[in-house]
């Protein structure tokens, strides 16, 4: 499966150099206003769209998904805001429980945070810098943090709470984007209240620019050697199946033979999915593939939907699939975090469903059995010109007597402690 990079904008902030308050203004000034016959106009595209192309929706779209869209249209005023039908948008979306179907927030809306640095425990928000350094985050424009989540969550396309909660609590906290499908006015100074040693505070801030600031390359894939210890950990960071992820995998089995290493550790904990390609090639090195299984898929063509997958190695495939050189037989321990997604999350059951790895961390973001890969960002409302996308894929949990909703891992710890974990239950078994 694909995710779109604009759901997971994880950036390094600065301030920018336009005013705050003309920056508030620049945006009110982009906000447009539908009339209720183009608000319709322009579900109606979505829901067809999404009926034509969604593997789901071959006879006809779920009730659950009608009865959210006859809601809406009810409750529709004679004037509605670009953002709000973004929201309405993405109730009526929810509603079709795929993480991959979705719609992307008007562009002014994104790339702004409040000027905040905020660390999560717990499910409570607190500032870690300024004068309220330290103090517990309680309340947006005077609704609790729990409330907005979850109005949030409402709004926020997902298959398990796990992905909601990672994406509001841990990734993009304080965004404008974030905010706004909470149903915060963003457009008016935020008036944040602190619990703080005197009691409660509050001040309002306007939001800031985030910018990118790379200070070097970070590469997707990338390892190391651990001779002392002989594990080799292979970080992927985003699942890109080209030459360069090829040639370090291809570099890293060797050094592994090399080395003569016996355990072999996969960090996932970043990546939130591409082309899941990347894990047979990196399943290419693995000596003991007997009766592996893939995953049944189902997908949407113009003949109705087809069937693919679901078949178990045999001899003769193994000898055509494995390379020939540098095949590993020891140990492999998979890292995960809630923002293992898509893609990864395939990697994850790949590796967990054939008994081939120990999975180490938290459940992935999506199910094992769900919807995937996405037909592209090519959809675009008709009115308010909101890009949406859907999915043609239907993937079936590879092992159909585990849980279809969630990954569970062997061993459950939090995301920071996955790799500390990993060399425990190495340690403890050589």
């Amino acid at each position: 499966g694909i995710v779109a990079s604009a759901k997971a904008e994880v950036v390094n902030s600065q301030t920018a150099s336009v005013s705050n308050s003309q920056r508030l203004e620049q945006n009110s000034q982009e906000i447009q206003y539908f009339t209720k016959q183009q608000v319709i106009e322009d579900i109606d595209y979505v829901m067809d769209t999404i009926k034509k192309n969604h593997v789901g929706c071959v006879n006809r779209i779920p009730d659950e998904v009608l009865k959210q869209k006859e809601i809406e249209i009810q409750n529709l005023s004679e004037s509605t805001s670009s953002v709000e039908e973004w929201r309405i948008i993405s109730r009526i979306l929810a509603k079709f429980h795929d993480a991959h179907t979705y719609v992307l927030a008007p562009e002014f809306l994104y790339h702004k945070r409040l000027p905040l640095d905020i660390e999560n425990v717990d499910n409570k928000f607190f500032c870690k810098s300024g004068e309220f350094n330290g103090a517990e985050i309680i309340e947006i424009n005077g609704i609790k943090i729990s409330d907005i989540y979850e109005n949030f969550k409402l709004h926020y396309s997902h298959e398990i709470d796990e992905w909601v909660h990672v994406n509001f609590f841990r990734c993009l906290p304080f965004t404008q984007s974030n905010l706004a499908l909470a149903g915060i006015d963003t457009f008016k100074p935020i008036e944040v209240s602190f619990k703080t040693d005197k009691g409660i505070a509050k001040q309002k801030f306007e939001f800031i620019k985030v910018e990118n600031k790379f200070t070097k390359a970070v590469p997707f894939a990338s390892y190391k050697i651990d001779k002392d210890d002989g594990v080799g950990i292979f970080t992927l960071n985003e699942c890109n199946f080209n030459k360069e992820y090829c040639d370090t995998v291809d570099s890293f089995f060797a050094d592994v033979a090399k080395n003569n290493i016996k355990n072999v550790v996969v960090d996932l904990r970043k990546n939130t999915g591409g082309n899941s390609d990347v894990m047979f090639y990196f399943a290419k090195y693995l000596k003991n593939l007997e009766s592996a299984t893939n995953q049944k898929i189902e997908i949407r063509t113009s003949k109705g939907v087809e069937t693919f997958g679901g078949k178990t190695f045999t001899s003769e495939d193994l000898k055509t699939f494995k390379f020939d050189k540098n095949l590993f037989d020891g140990k492999i321990f998979v890292l995960t975090s809630n923002l293992t997604f898509s893609s990864a999350m395939l990697f994850v059951q790949y590796f967990s469903d054939n008994n081939l790895a120990t999975i180490v961390g938290e459940v992935p973001g999506n199910s094992p059995t769900s919807y995937g890969d996405i037909s592209g960002h090519g959809y675009t409302t008709k009115n308010s010109r909101l890009k949406f996308c859907t999915t043609y894929k239907k993937f079936y949990r590879v092992d159909s007597t585990k849980d279809p909703d969630r990954i569970i891992p062997d061993v459950q710890v939090s995301a920071k402690d996955a790799l500390n974990k990993a060399y425990e239950l190495i340690k403890s078994e050589s």
